[in-house]
Formats: C-alpha cells, structure tokens, sequence
C-alpha cells in the first residue's frame, strides 16, 4: 500500500479478523487499508450515534486542552473554524459562550463552506484527523485556509510507545483510519511548511 500521508510504500503492520494496517518508515504513520474503510452511510450512522455534546461537562474536560489553547493565542476578535465539528459542534458552543467568532464544518452536517474565499485565524479539530481518508490533502486544505500568523489546533491520540498496537484501544473505533506519531506531526508540518509545530501530550498546535 502507498502511505496516504508521504506517497511512500508501507509494509504490513497488524491484521484482525478483516482489518489489515501497514506501517510507514518514513512518515512512522499506521494506516488502515482503504478496503477496509466504511462506506459514507455507515459512517454517518456511527457518529449519529455519538454522545459528545456541549451540555455535556465530561466531553468539556475532553475538549478543554483545544478550547484552552485558542482562548491562549487569540481573543474574540479572530475568526476560527472548528473543522469536523460533529452534530452537535460542542467546540464551536464552548468558544460562542467566551465571546468567539467561529463556525463548524463537519461533511456530514455542516457541509456549506467556500473554502476558495474564507480564512481564519485559527482552525480547531477536536478527534478529527484520525477519521481522514486523505489526510495529506485535507491537512493542505487546512494550511491554505488559514490567515497569516494563523494557527491548526489538533487533538488526537498519537501511536502509543508504551502499550503494543494490538491492545491500543483507539484502533478499535471503526471510523479510526489514519494514526500519527510524532515523527508524522513533524514530518507533515515540514512538508506543508508550517513555521512551528509544538506536541502536548494529545494537543497539536502547527503555526502558519
């Protein structure tokens, strides 16, 4: 399989029962085989079904790292998009209560965007990039969105070093198709020639 993120071939990482992953020395990505992806009807039925809502305080706590960085680099004169936002576009809720100018983009529910004619200051997805079928293209689409000094905040779990891919339960999610490491972060923010990519744990923050 030619890896989705740097054009390179991959190897054979890990199968279960139907799901097959290659591996990526050079980006140090994992990949789910594009076979193996939901068709789009069932994959908007599994997020119909999710429960992450803005009243919700657990879900706040999970989105807090997101929400705490833009309120840390911008103020509410700046124009966000919160790309992938769900049904319920709980991120883009949170920043509206603090005063914040920004919209929710998600395919399946908030499709109208004109992405040719508008550009933010930042950009915000919250357990998105995991779901990407073309990632290098739609981490492109984000860079060309954003204004000059703008900011991409990410929060997604990265390959884990300590537990083996087998028992990593964030592989389990069927929608889950695209998994990043550090190397990856970097390696995609030197390609799309973001001048600063800074990790925090599940937090990525990539700078224009």
């Amino acid at each position: 399989m030619v890896c989705r993120i740097c054009n390179q071939t991959t190897q054979p990482f890990y199968q279960y029962q139907q799901k097959v992953y290659f591996f990526c020395s050079n980006c140090q990505s994992v990949q789910l085989d594009g076979s193996c992806f939901l068709t789009s009807a069932e994959e908007k039925a599994h997020y119909l079904n999710h429960q992450n809502v803005s009243i919700d305080l657990g879900y706040r706590a999970f989105v807090q790292p997101v929400t705490d960085a833009v309120m840390q680099n911008f103020n509410n004169h700046h124009i966000g998009l919160d790309f992938g936002s769900g049904k319920d576009a709980a991120v883009v809720a949170i920043l509206k209560e603090k005063g914040y100018q920004i919209q929710a983009y998600d395919p399946f529910f908030f499709p109208d965007l004109n992405w040719d004619e508008q550009k933010f200051d930042f950009i915000t997805a919250t357990e998105v990039v995991e779901h990407l079928h073309h990632p290098l293209q739609t981490f492109k689409k984000l860079k060309d969105a954003l204004k000059p000094k703008g900011k991409l905040f990410i929060m997604t779990e990265l390959l884990p070093t300590e537990t083996s891919f087998a028992h990593w339960y964030y592989k389990n999610d069927p929608t889950h198709v695209t998994f990043y490491s550090v190397k990856t972060m970097q390696w995609l923010a030197d390609y799309l020639e973001f001048s600063k990519v800074t990790i925090q744990k599940r937090l990525v923050m990539m700078g224009v």
